[in-house]
């Protein structure tokens, strides 16, 4: 077993909100299905895997003006290396999250109902059944003070939640620590579901509109990006020998968005890629992880 593993996840989500009935709505769902396709194109030459958290809300809106046909090609539903999961329906959140004020915090039995909404939208669209939740904005610790929702994702047959993915409540910056890799929720009741925490940041920080908004500057080049991704790799393997024996995983959240501003050839993530091989890291989906979690 490699003693480092990747995970890509992206979180395929504009527009939404505000922005979902606005004029540029249509172009900006074209722009983030057009990097789907693209990033399922380098992957698909790479042979390796990937996973899109996709937002019930804008996969709806988008077939007003893309078939069915079209968006389970671009997204790759029926390839097996395109692990297709859900982002929730409307985007909202379990628990307040600072700075977000547009953000309604939902009692555990309205998030469930809107992740059943967004499970039948991806049923109906892209012919999947989602079993993993990328949670809406993230939070700074997982879900442990909150087993409710817990109970509603094994209810509603999730087997991972990736919603631990903030350093600090305001930070886009999550530690790669050995406290920090994927666990059971056992501890409060439900040892079937996995939490996925994310690391590094998110790579919405490489766009001018977030690297204004977070940090007050101009986002760092591509060369930048690159540097930050593969210096995790190197963390990883730093952290592996004092893991139990276990692998340390390395799992991203990124945007395809964000990708199509710092990234639009797709060269950062080639130079992951490549930068992966060569210190023997495992790519792998996040169901995947998932798996081995529960598999331990």
């Amino acid at each position: 077993m490699s003693a480092v593993k990747l995970s890509f996840g992206y979180d395929v989500e504009r527009p939404y909100g505000k922005w979902a009935s606005s004029e540029r709505a249509p172009a900006m769902q074209k722009n983030e299905i057009d990097t789907c396709q693209k990033l399922n194109t380098l992957f698909n030459q790479e042979g390796v895997p990937r996973t899109f958290f996709v937002l019930g809300s804008f996969l709806e809106r988008c077939t007003d003006s893309m078939s069915k046909g079209q968006l389970r090609a671009s997204l790759n539903a029926d390839n097996p290396l395109a692990d297709i999961q859900q982002h929730s329906y409307s985007h909202q959140v379990i628990r307040h999250v600072e700075g977000s004020i547009d953000k309604t915090v939902m009692t555990p039995a309205e998030f469930a109902a809107d992740l059943e909404r967004a499970n039948q939208v991806l049923e109906d669209i892209l012919g999947v059944t989602p079993a993993g939740l990328r949670a809406p904005l993230g939070y700074d610790h997982d879900l442990s003070d909150i087993p409710e929702v817990v109970a509603q994702l094994q209810r509603l047959h999730f087997s991972y939640v990736s919603s631990n993915m903030r350093g600090t409540p305001t930070s886009y910056r999550a530690f790669l620590t050995t406290e920090r890799q994927p666990h059971t929720y056992a501890h409060v009741g439900f040892p079937h579901v996995v939490e996925i925490p994310t690391h590094g940041w998110q790579d919405a920080i490489y766009t001018v509109e977030h690297a204004q908004k977070m940090l007050g500057t101009k986002p760092d080049s591509p060369d930048k990006a690159v540097e930050h991704y593969t210096e995790l790799l190197q963390i990883a393997k730093s952290l592996a020998p004092l893991n139990d024996n276990k692998a340390i995983y390395v799992s991203l959240c990124l945007h395809p968005w964000a990708v199509a501003e710092y990234d639009p050839q797709l060269e950062v993530h080639k130079r992951i890629i490549d930068a992966a091989r060569k210190q023997h890291v495992e790519i792998v989906s996040y169901k995947d992880v998932a798996n081995e979690v529960l598999n331990q």
